[in-house]
């Protein structure tokens, strides 16, 4: 059961800290903050638990997903239920906690997610914006929190960030071949596109990174390194 709650995945809902970090507000909100991040992650295992069980039958050609508990037959219909029912309750009392705003954001990360699953995956380019938006919705959680509205530099910094990041997973499920019988969608990507997109989004991030640093933080010298630390690990 904990595999198939993808705990290697929760990373991902840091992002939720990622405003109030760059805010240097991170402390004096930490106790709001850690219970926003444990609704999402309670979201994106609703997320991650319905779209295992739709693949579950296309799982099992790859190499790799067939393990994945639902693919691999381990976990049954009622598992499913079970852990759908402990994770919205995960979601339904952070909602009681946080508040209305927030409530909101975490519907929509779930609305999100599903729609993804049953509506988006398979439309290419679009599928890919929509991954992006998710990570967006986590991101400007994270401002709603400390009562601030997301500048626009940050907010289009996160989704080109997460559109670079998608493309380059993309790019990677496309050179293995595996993926082709799991990802309908990835042989509608040529390699070439793939390289482009994750190239321009890659150059598109750092220079709205560095418009958000020279337009919120131009007096700390540490935010401008970070510029530097972005284009060299980039």
């Amino acid at each position: 059961m904990l595999k198939a709650l993808r705990p290697k995945q929760w990373i991902k809902n840091l992002l939720v800290l990622a405003a109030p970090f760059a805010s240097t507000k991170l402390l004096a909100n930490l106790l709001t903050l850690v219970i926003a991040l444990i609704g999402f992650i309670c979201a994106s295992i609703i997320g991650y638990l319905i779209n295992d069980w739709q693949d579950r039958q296309r799982d099992r050609l790859h190499s790799i997903k067939k393990k994945r508990p639902f693919a691999s037959g381990e976990l049954k219909l009622f598992d499913l239920v079970f852990l759908l029912l402990v994770s919205s309750f995960g979601v339904f009392i952070t909602c009681v906690i946080v508040g209305e705003t927030l409530s909101q954001m975490l519907i929509l990360y779930i609305g999100v997610s599903v729609s993804y699953t049953f509506l988006i995956k398979n439309i290419p380019v679009l599928e890919m914006c929509w991954l992006a938006f998710g990570f967006l919705v986590r991101a400007i959680a994270g401002s709603y929190i400390l009562n601030e509205t997301p500048t626009g530099w940050f907010v289009i910094t996160i989704f080109f960030g997460s559109i670079f990041l998608t493309a380059c997973k993309r790019l990677s499920e496309k050179e293995s071949m595996s993926s082709q019988n799991s990802r309908m969608v990835l042989s509608s990507y040529p390699v070439s596109f793939l390289e482009a997109v994750s190239t321009i989004f890659a150059g598109l991030t750092a220079i709205t990174y560095s418009l958000w640093v020279v337009q919120e933080h131009n007096s700390s010298y540490y935010a401008y390194f970070s510029i530097l630390f972005l284009i060299v690990t980039g």
